[in-house]
């Protein structure tokens, strides 16, 4: 189902738009679903930083080092294991 809308927008901006071939239905809806997008990501990057902000106590260096190699090392084992 679609819905028509409306905006009000300075005269000047439209028309350099139009011009553009900026002012359709396709490229309107690409910008929306691309900054839908955009705002998910944002929403799940600062869902991360707070989960990361709670690990109490904080990790050092050290030790997110050591999880990174952890993980790393199992990454490779499993793919040694596919082939």
């Amino acid at each position: 189902m679609n819905r028509q809308i409306t905006f009000e927008l300075p005269e000047e901006l439209v028309e350099r738009a139009q011009a553009a071939g900026l002012l359709t239905s396709e490229q309107v809806s690409r910008w929306l679903e691309n900054e839908l997008q955009r705002e998910t990501l944002r929403e799940n990057y600062r869902d991360t930083l707070q989960q990361l902000r709670a690990v109490q106590p904080p990790l050092s260096a050290n030790e997110i080092e050591d999880e990174l190699e952890a993980y790393r090392g199992e990454k490779k084992r499993k793919a040694a294991g596919n082939r």
